[in-house]
């Protein structure tokens, strides 16, 4: 029979660790889901409404970007002093600027390379700051759940030490066995304290996150159970190639850089300025003309900003190069963390949680019958709040592996209402 006891330890907490019930909860407190998490945090985090103030900026850079230059007015006044009198001079001249190189082509494409990058950042920063609030969710979830065995454990030490005292003053146990059901007890009470620390940091981290008053009580709902079925890497690699917006991000830093190469060239053109002028001399003779002034580029040819931008260029190109590495590492080491921790959280699901249900009635029997001991009660216990708890880390892992995932390959779900408003 010891043997039968140690065989079922492992798979009985669920049976014998009721949780306490939350009906007086739920009417207090609000139950926080994911979205509604992720939707708070996309609405309020300053880092989003950085990034978009940035992408605001860029769409007005581009408004400027294709105006052309204004033209120039001048007037000049004088008078001869004559014997007969004076006589007005008058001089108006207008001119207009005109680029030789394609100078404002050069800043339109720059303009909407940037905007492109802004807008790709602002994606980026939500994609980040989702993947955040989900760590923070899941874990939040993962104190909950440890803190609610925590307390069904006190629940059980308890039953254990009435049960003890009944069994001493009925003279079927012994002082022995209520000094150790005291110290359980006293363990049990400290571990609940411990896990209820660990759910006000985890709260309090997660209300940061989202944007929430941190002393706003709140519980946290399920997780949704990771289940996606894996490609090979080779191709997961190519997809994260592909989706990631940061390596876009740099694919679009590199085309700027050619931009303003391109700008950077197109200035060392001269412009030309085309005028036209009217002149009223002695105040009868009037003068109609025009002309044209052109700088010479003898020693000025924009050398320095052509260098700087060919060197800004090769630099981006390595830096792509560089991200395209750190992607593939990032992605192989997410891909076989996803596949070894949601293969854990399968095994211990099937294995252990699953053949729980057909062993309480044979256990429950068992002790009702005296057949299994106080000791082996007590080792029961202890196995089964061990097999409760690695049951709740192996889902808290696998979800935040398939996070982890999510991010390396540039999947991270956002809210129907974020995603609509993509830029």
């Amino acid at each position: 029979m010891h043997r039968l006891a140690t065989t079922l330890c492992s798979t009985v907490a669920v049976a014998w660790l009721p949780l306490p019930s939350r009906a007086d909860v739920a009417t207090t407190t609000l139950t926080l889901t994911l979205d509604t998490a992720l939707q708070s945090a996309l609405d309020s985090h300053p880092a989003i409404a950085a990034a978009q103030a940035a992408l605001d900026e860029a769409r007005g850079q581009r408004l400027g970007a294709g105006v052309f230059a204004n033209p120039e007015f001048s007037a000049k006044g004088a008078a001869r002093l004559l014997d007969e009198g004076p006589r007005p001079d008058i001089a108006v001249e207008i001119g207009q600027p005109i680029a030789l190189g394609d100078v404002r082509g050069a800043r339109i494409a720059v303009a909407e390379s940037e905007v492109h990058q802004a807008t790709l950042s602002l994606t980026h920063a939500r994609q980040a700051l989702a993947s955040r609030v989900q760590l923070a969710f899941i874990e939040a979830r993962r104190a909950d759940e440890l803190s609610d065995l925590a307390g069904a454990s006190v629940q059980l030490a308890r039953r254990l030490l009435l049960a003890s005292e009944r069994r001493l003053s009925e003279g079927d146990s012994t002082v022995l066995d209520v000094h150790v059901s005291k110290a359980e007890l006293g363990r049990a009470e400290n571990a609940l304290t411990q896990a209820r620390v660990d759910v006000v940091a985890a709260r309090v981290t997660l209300a940061e996150a989202i944007g929430w008053d941190v002393l706003r009580p709140f519980r946290v709902g399920p997780v949704p159970r990771p289940d996606r079925v894996l490609p090979p890497l080779p191709a997961v690699l190519a997809e994260a190639r592909r989706r990631r917006t940061d390596l876009e991000g740099l694919r679009t830093t590199v085309e700027t850089g050619r931009a303003r190469l391109d700008l950077a060239r197109a200035a060392a053109a001269p412009s030309l300025t085309v005028s036209a002028f009217f002149e009223l001399e002695g105040g009868s003779d009037v003068i109609l003309g025009g002309g044209v002034s052109l700088p010479i580029p003898l020693f000025d040819r924009n050398q320095s900003a052509i260098a700087e931008a060919t060197a800004r260029v090769a630099r981006h190109h390595a830096e792509l190069r560089l991200g395209e590495r750190t992607v593939d590492r990032e992605v192989a080491t997410a891909y076989e963390l996803y596949a070894s921790a949601s293969l854990a959280e399968r095994a211990y699901a099937d294995h252990v949680v699953g053949s729980l249900e057909e062993t309480v009635d044979l256990l429950q029997r068992s002790f009702d019958a005296g057949k299994i001991s106080f000791s082996e009660v007590l080792v029961l216990r202890r196995s089964l709040i061990e097999a409760r708890a690695i049951a709740v880390e192996t889902r808290a892992r696998a979800a935040q592996a398939s996070v982890v995932l999510d991010v390396a390959l540039g999947t991270i779900a956002l809210p129907r209402s974020a995603a609509q408003e993509q830029p």
